[in-house]
């Protein structure tokens, strides 16, 4: 968890505009992920999906949460 708040904190992910970034259509087998984060008088939301399964590319610093996110789920983190 401790190097997931670094990445948050440290990498510029606040400074990403909030958004949305959508599924193309007709995906079934995908990844989502809604992220509100708070820290201090700052806070952002951001929901996006896997790369392959989006409409847009995916900012990588956004992607590396996702992926470090999986990692904390798994219990691998």
């Amino acid at each position: 968890m401790s190097g997931l708040k670094g990445l948050i904190l440290t990498t510029g992910f606040m400074q990403v505009p909030g958004t949305d970034y959508l599924q193309k259509d007709g995906i079934v087998n995908l990844t989502k992920y809604t992220l509100k984060l708070e820290s201090g008088i700052n806070s952002k939301t951001i929901s996006w999906v896997n790369q392959g399964a989006s409409e847009v590319s995916v900012p990588s610093i956004v992607r590396n949460i996702g992926t470090q996110l999986d990692a904390v789920i798994r219990g691998h983190a």
